[in-house]
């Protein structure tokens, strides 16, 4: 008996002698779950320009830019040259949310952007690119006229840049700003043929999209409006002769802008880059506006063009017609009429700060 309980203690030793000794495995770190990309968010823009020259140049690096400030988190629709909504109705469009964004030319709407008129009748401003993209941007943003009269159609100005010096292309030899006596012009804006009647010439209104043919068949004689227009659209192959007016006032930038309810929803950072592209963007287009300066003097400068810089004498006759006067007191009234308070202390200094800006770039 004795012996079969000593036996007991000596197997339990050698059964746990058998069990194979481990150390524990450590605990493993949990896996972070990785942070889902943000989702892609999707807007759209119309434009009247095709995807070409500086307007259509221009819109793509505005989308290149919005691409690189948001990472890629802001995609863009462009319905280009029209396709989903004219020129005239794209303040509209933008003010609905038909689009997101839009291309909002001032001059597409003399009775509706009235205070945006008054860039328009300054005789004179800046001449440099920078320089007048300092000085719009600052007297829009500044302006709470400005500002409001887009504030009131829902939306928000987020990108300009500028079109190249006016010129126009004639279908006879024009070299100065007397030959300009008893030619029929086409130009766009009310004030432009205004001062084409002022200098003798007999102002046309014909639709932008019609003035090929018009000057290929005679109806008119010249069309009045930016070098880039008249290349693009390749006014120049029946407008051969071209007066170029380097220094004269732009009138006002290409605009573009946002509907604020878009803007709205967007989560705070995307605001923040969106609108530092349009600014950043509106600043690049420096350099694409000089290349595309010196390219369309190039082709112009060799047969079959002619190719007419206008003197700075016939740029003071212009910039001093009895009519730019006139047009200042007639947006006056106009403004008054339509409801805006002290219209003439807004003109006088919108002058004054283009006076500013004149005299900041003759001294830099």
């Amino acid at each position: 008996m004795k012996k079969k309980l000593l036996l007991i203690p000596l197997v339990l030793l050698l059964a746990v002698s058998l069990v194979p000794i481990s150390c524990a495995a450590p605990t493993p770190t949990p896996t972070p779950t990785p942070t889902p990309a943000p989702a892609v968010i999707y807007l759209t823009l119309a434009d009247t320009t095709a995807a070409i020259g500086l307007r259509g140049e221009g819109t793509l690096l505005l989308l290149d830019e919005i691409r690189k400030q948001t990472n890629d988190r802001v995609q863009v629709q462009v319905f280009w040259y029209n396709s989903l909504l004219k020129g005239k109705e794209i303040l509209k469009g933008v003010q609905t949310g038909t689009v997101d964004m839009g291309y909002t030319l001032a001059n597409y709407y003399p009775e509706t952007l009235i205070a945006h008129q008054a860039y328009i009748v300054l005789p004179r401003g800046p001449k440099e690119y920078a320089n007048i993209m300092e000085f719009f941007w600052t007297t829009h943003e500044e302006s709470s006229v400005m500002t409001g009269e887009l504030a009131a159609f829902n939306q928000k100005l987020f990108y300009a840049n500028l079109p190249l010096p006016t010129a126009i292309a004639c279908t006879e030899p024009l070299t100065s700003f007397d030959d300009l006596k008893g030619k029929r012009v086409r130009a766009s804006a009310a004030s432009k043929l205004a001062a084409l009647e002022d200098a003798g010439a007999t102002p046309v209104s014909v639709p932008f999209s019609d003035c090929y043919m018009a000057l290929q068949t005679g109806m008119i004689e010249g069309v009045y409006t930016s070098m880039d227009a008249i290349h693009r659209t390749k006014l120049d192959e029946v407008g051969p002769h071209l007066l170029v007016f380097r220094g004269l006032w732009i009138e006002i930038p290409h605009t573009y802008t946002i509907n604020f309810d878009t803007l709205n929803s967007l989560p705070e950072d995307v605001k923040e880059q969106l609108m530092e592209a349009g600014r950043v963007a509106s600043l690049r287009c420096e350099d694409l506006y000089k290349g595309k300066y010196e390219e369309i003097l190039a082709v112009w400068e060799s047969p079959p063009y002619t190719l007419t810089i206008a003197s700075p004498e016939d740029e003071e006759k212009w910039q001093s017609m009895p009519i730019v006067s006139e047009l200042q007191t007639e947006w006056v009234k106009k403004a008054e009429a339509a409801g805006m308070q002290d219209a003439e202390g807004v003109l006088e200094g919108l002058k004054e700060a283009a006076e500013a800006a004149i005299k900041a770039e003759m001294a830099g």
